[in-house]
């Protein structure tokens, strides 16, 4: 094992390291972890990590691991449920994060929110077709690039990036094939949006 640590050690403990693969090579910016190896790892060996609390998620043969998420991050996730819950059609679901979305070949991800086809419990969840992605110091750069581009490949209709620091939110749709910006708001101003569903949504009400 190699660790490459720019941001510092001190979010990864030295018995959480003897847990990575033998073969991993380790890099640590901020408070995000990468763990990569030659020809890359798959939804097994994802698997085959133990529960340590943190977010376990696979981009193209990279497992991506962040931290518990920050008050302001988790005070947005309940806001925003709430919000969504309120309107969401019957053939609509809302789920939250820790829920597992396949996105084909060594893809797997946690969206912090995400809107899905309704169906029975015990039955195949479909993709969703709106996914959430709430902010933090931690994951800026990982959500904003890389899954803004796996989302997109995966044809998911309708990607938000919610920034309660700034308070903003960002609402991002898909026309051929690309993501485009259809909408942006900031503070107390209203953002209304229209798919999956019509929804008014106030950025400053989802951390005051």
């Amino acid at each position: 094992m190699t660790a490459e640590t720019p941001g510092g050690l001190g979010v990864v403990t030295v018995e959480q390291l003897r847990r990575y693969p033998d073969d991993a090579h380790v890099r640590i910016v901020e408070d995000t972890v990468y763990l990569s190896r030659d020809g890359g790892f798959d939804v097994a060996d994802l698997e085959a990590i133990e529960d340590d609390g943190w977010r376990h998620e696979l981009i193209d043969g990279i497992i991506v691991m962040s931290p518990a998420p920050v008050h302001a991050h988790q005070r947005a996730v309940v806001e925003l449920v709430f919000a969504l819950r309120t309107s969401v059609p019957e053939q609509l679901e809302v789920l939250v994060a820790p829920f597992d979305v396949d996105l084909g070949f060594r893809r797997r991800v946690q969206p912090d929110v995400l809107i899905v086809p309704a169906v029975e419990l015990g039955q195949e969840v479909p993709r969703p077709v709106l996914v959430i992605e709430i902010l933090s110091p931690s994951n800026r750069r990982h959500d904003l690039v890389a899954k803004r581009r796996v989302y997109e490949q995966a044809g998911i209709a309708s990607y938000w990036i919610v920034d309660p620091d700034q308070p903003s939110t960002t609402v991002l749709e898909l026309r051929d094939d690309h993501y485009f910006e259809v909408g942006q708001a900031a503070g107390s101003a209203e953002l209304a949006v229209e798919k999956p569903y019509d929804i008014t949504i106030r950025p400053a009400d989802l951390v005051k």
